[in-house]
């Protein structure tokens, strides 16, 4: 293969430095090009007519760039945030009945009968039911969305769907409402749900211990006697059954306010040069299948105090707490106008329903 002769303008050798100084007659294109800097001709050709005198200019001196041609547009979108819909993680969630009935109703079966000792000339009374049932009235919600025909073709020219976004928040506005009559309740006229705050079922709060603060918050209460505060309840929910709860081995939750999240990583003032056990620790290893739960409704919850409920998951194998959902979403009408389109949404909920308070403890001021 032939060689190419291919010609080597200048080198400078590795660590070498080299300072140039040009007189007014050495510094033309060539003499520039040997040192790897040139011009291209369009550039001369150029400053060779800046000596060409133009006309004054006709129209209005421009600001250069327009601002929107220079623009990057963030296809993610910011969303707002809300208080974590908790309702369906926390209990059961029963889809049951339909969206038009008026109530759930509960049957409540109590046995009723002694046995006495056996003979032959007795007469033993007879074994016996009791039935009760217990009513919940179903609520229902609603939300419209309404999208202009111009309105979604303006949108779309943001690269925005008008309608699925008038249609989202309809359902998250639904959402909210739902969770929130599972914690609050609601009342219109003489039809009320309840919820896991305020179930007439529910048996009465018990108070926490005053810690050496003075207060009985958890914010304010040591390592200790957060554990003992957690203790006590464990203790009282299984005295409440009767025998029918072991903490170590069944599964139950532990359910707090969103503030006290912090006070569970608390750790002793002394450790004897061991490693920290914080009460979230402590909670894992003595009861393995205890949950503990963190809700925003709970914060500040009755009379501007703190509550914290224990509940065990089933009692006899049914659960303690149930939500009952007749319909999470009924799309109840939708109407095509000249100019707009409307749709008509709804849901359906009877609350909660606390079948087993021997179920659940519950305290004030955590």
């Amino acid at each position: 293969m032939p060689e190419i002769d291919l010609p080597i303008h200048s080198e400078i050798r590795r660590n070498q430095r080299v300072n140039f100084t040009f007189a007014n007659d050495e510094t033309d294109e060539p003499t520039l090009a040997r040192l790897g800097f040139s011009v291209s001709p369009h550039a001369l050709r150029a400053m060779a007519m800046d000596a060409i005198e133009y006309p004054a200019m006709a129209t209005t001196p421009s600001i250069g760039t327009p601002v929107q041609f220079s623009q990057y547009w963030e296809p993610d979108l910011i969303k707002t945030i809300f208080a974590k819909q908790m309702a369906d993680e926390l209990m059961t969630t029963v889809t049951a009945g339909s969206w038009e009935d008026a109530q759930i109703v509960q049957t409540i079966e109590e046995l009723i009968g002694n046995a006495v000792l056996y003979s032959d000339y007795a007469n033993p009374s007879n074994a016996q039911y009791n039935l009760n049932f217990q009513t919940r009235a179903i609520l229902r919600f609603q939300k419209s969305v309404q999208v202009g025909f111009l309105q979604e073709k303006r949108a779309g020219q943001m690269r925005y769907n008008a309608r699925a976004g008038a249609t989202k928040a309809a359902h998250l506005a639904l959402d909210v409402m739902r969770n929130q009559a599972a914690f609050t309740g609601y009342l219109e006229g003489t039809e009320a749900v309840y919820g896991v705050l305020n179930d007439p079922n529910l048996l009465p709060y018990g108070t926490l211990s005053v810690g050496n603060s003075g207060d009985t918050t958890f914010a304010s209460k040591t390592h200790i006697e957060i554990i003992n505060d957690l203790r006590k309840g464990v203790q009282d929910l299984a005295t409440q059954l009767n025998g029918n709860f072991n903490p170590q081995s069944d599964k139950f939750a532990i359910w707090l306010p969103v503030n006290c999240q912090l006070a569970l990583t608390a750790v002793p003032q002394y450790t004897n040069g061991n490693a920290p056990f914080s009460v979230e620790a402590f909670i894992k290893t003595t009861w393995p299948n205890c949950e503990v739960k963190f809700i925003p409704q709970f914060n500040e919850a009755v009379g501007g105090e703190n509550v914290m409920y224990i509940v065990k998951d089933d009692v006899m194998g049914s659960d303690t707490v149930k939500q009952y959902v007749p319909a999470r979403l009924f799309m109840v009408g939708y109407e095509r106008k000249s100019t707009s389109t409307i749709e008509v949404y709804s849901n359906a909920t009877a609350g909660v329903f606390v079948r087993y308070p021997i179920g659940v403890v519950r305290y004030i001021g955590c």
